[in-house]
């Protein structure tokens, strides 16, 4: 996929995010924004205001609801 820095991005439950001193599962689905792509397999994404990597199949774009009036 294609993401541009500041994009939303969706994190489904049970992701494994890391960063430098700090790994953990996610509890519950998340929305991140995308930073930038990583050598490997990896983008950084910005979980809160904590950069985080991710596996790049872990994630997907959050697009925007379309309701119907």
């Amino acid at each position: 996929m294609n993401f541009e820095k500041g994009d939303l991005v969706y994190v489904p439950q049970d992701v494994l995010l890391f960063g430098k001193q700090k790994r953990f599962r996610t509890n519950r689905p998340t929305t991140a924004v995308f930073i930038e792509e990583e050598t490997g397999f990896t983008y950084k994404i910005l979980v809160g205001a904590i950069p985080m990597s991710v596996r790049r199949n872990h994630i997907y774009p959050l697009k925007e609801l379309n309701h119907a009036s």
